[in-house]
């Protein structure tokens, strides 16, 4: 499936630091970066201190490629998120992320004031981090008829803190040299937080810049 990879101009062996997702969902799936793959190998990592981060990939066949978070599984709403790269074509993608961050006051706020779960809060039985999109797969694995009837039955709010993806830009054509590529660019570091903190009752988002 891979030929080539690199980031930000340097290139790496793509079999051995994308691994498979511990469960075949459809399709063999493939990650990197991900909290939820059983070996964890390389991190792509922009600091504050680059410009962005480019990461192209070449392969031998058609793909799909999906861009999520790295506690997230590509699963439920997930699994419709994705782009197609034909043989032949190269499909570019500019992107730029946001952190949520929880605020030490949602601790005094019930799960349901709240409506997400905070840090460490509930426990999955075959992935290490919790997700909604990793618990709704265990969910459909381990209590299929629940979650056929109506997966909101599955018991799985998303958490409180979460990385925002935003596409800024994204576009395919017909690659020059008839390699099938992908380039997906962090178009700069994620300086943008937004804190959720407790107000009495309710929750509240406030903007930060670092």
């Amino acid at each position: 499936m891979f030929k080539h990879c690199s980031w930000n101009g340097k290139p790496f062996n793509c079999c051995r630091h994308f691994q498979p997702h511990r469960f075949i969902i459809e399709n063999p799936c493939f990650c990197i970066n991900s909290l939820q793959t059983i070996n964890k190998k390389k991190k792509l990592v922009v600091s504050h201190f680059s410009k962005n981060g480019e990461f192209k990939m070449e392969f031998n066949e058609p793909v799909e490629i999906s861009l999520h978070s790295s506690v997230d599984v590509r699963f439920g709403e997930l699994q419709q998120q994705y782009v197609t790269i034909n043989a032949g074509d190269e499909m570019e993608l500019l992107y730029t992320t946001r952190q949520v961050v929880e605020h030490v006051s949602l601790v005094a706020l019930d799960l349901t004031r709240r409506g997400c779960l905070l840090q460490d809060e509930r426990k999955l039985f075959h992935h290490p981090v919790y997700s909604k999109s990793a618990c709704l797969l265990e969910c459909a694995l381990r209590q299929p008829e629940v979650y056929a009837k109506n997966y909101t039955l599955c018991d799985c709010p998303p958490t409180c803190a979460e990385m925002e993806i935003n596409a800024v830009w994204n576009g395919t054509q017909r690659s020059i040299d008839n390699v099938t590529r992908s380039i997906l660019t962090m178009t700069k570091p994620a300086t943008e937080r937004l804190v959720m903190k407790a107000r009495k009752d309710y929750v509240d988002l406030i903007g930060k810049h670092s």
